[in-house]
């Protein structure tokens, strides 16, 4: 018997393919999704303490307050902030002298140049120039803008 073509099947499509599992492609595209997310709700996370105290020190600028009132929060605020972003131990026991000093180091130096003497200066001063107050504040915003929690240095 001789074969014929009419014993042939028609033709007919594969079978889809599975939705799941998914190719390892996707796998490690998920992987690196997922990768991408936690770097990102650390970062926002460590940063979320810069955050509240630069929106303190705007909230301590929005205020009509003294210069002696101003320069005191001012410096209370970056204490506190000192002590989230340097280890206890190194910053708690800082005063005068030191704590400027501190902040010089952890700084901007020519901004600190011009408004590291307010700081010393402020408690004994009923009165000031507009500009001390603005300098303050731009030195106090550029010190939490260059050092971030979690940064130990």
């Amino acid at each position: 018997m001789k074969p014929s073509l009419d014993d042939l099947r028609p033709l007919h499509a594969p079978e889809p393919l599975p939705w799941w599992p998914p190719a390892p492609g996707w796998w490690i595209l998920l992987g690196l999704a997922l990768l991408a997310l936690a770097i990102w709700a650390w970062r926002r996370r460590r940063l979320r303490l810069q955050r509240l105290a630069l929106r303190e020190l705007t909230l301590l600028a929005e205020r009509e307050a003294g210069f002696a009132h101003c320069a005191g929060e001012v410096n209370r605020l970056l204490k506190r902030y000192a002590l989230v972003c340097f280890p206890r131990d190194e910053v708690a026991g800082l005063s005068g002298r030191q704590w400027l000093e501190f902040l010089r180091d952890h700084g901007d130096e020519h901004i600190f140049f011009r408004a590291g003497k307010l700081f010393e200066d402020a408690p004994y001063q009923r009165e000031s120039v507009a500009g001390d107050i603005d300098l303050l504040f731009e030195f106090a915003e550029n010190w939490i803008r260059s050092n971030r929690p979690g940064a130990r240095r």
